[in-house]
């Protein structure tokens, strides 16, 4: 999908579930010192987080099922989902424009703006037990806009912060 506007839409991973599997749990245990037991694990329900989070679940402690949240969901792209960047660049650069210079209050024609994207996780955010370990298999907007809060960030910070794939980050 290289070179193609996705957030919201269900693309099929270039990794197997199986392998990413691999790379994440090794990531965990560096992590979290050999511990793999979480209260809950959460995902969204898009298959490039939740294969994921299906394949990692029988190798974890867990004290409830899986958690799936369309909350979790990455930025909805709206107009521009599924199209090629590059389309997009030469066919609506004005659009393009305006988006860039209001993304964070605005989104593409039928999409989110970053707040929205921050509202939506701060809700599911509000909703754990802060006492309990949650592991989230998430997407790249979803873990900045949990950054974000939990840092007291501004969105443009946020978006400067690497969020390496398949790689574990505590949040406490």
């Amino acid at each position: 999908m290289a070179g193609r506007c996705y957030g919201a839409t269900d693309v099929e991973t270039s990794l197997p579930h199986a392998e990413a599997a691999r790379v994440a749990l090794k990531s965990l245990r560096v992590l979290d010192g050999g511990s793999l037991a979480f209260d809950s694990v959460w995902t969204s329900d898009l298959s490039r987080c939740r294969g994921l989070a299906e394949t990692l679940e029988p190798a974890l402690t867990c004290a409830r099922k899986l958690r799936v949240d369309p909350r979790l969901r990455e930025l909805d792209h709206g107009a521009f989902e599924g199209r090629e960047w590059g389309e997009i660049f030469t066919s609506e650069p004005a659009v393009l424009e305006r988006w860039g210079a209001s993304w964070q209050t605005e989104g593409p024609a039928g999409g989110e703006s970053a707040v929205t994207l921050e509202a939506r996780t701060r809700d599911w955010l509000k909703e754990l037990d802060a006492t309990e370990r949650h592991l989230l298999i998430g997407h790249a907007g979803v873990i900045r806009a949990v950054l974000k809060w939990h840092r007291g960030l501004e969105w443009p910070e946020a978006m400067a912060l690497t969020v390496p794939h398949l790689t574990a980050i505590r949040i406490a």
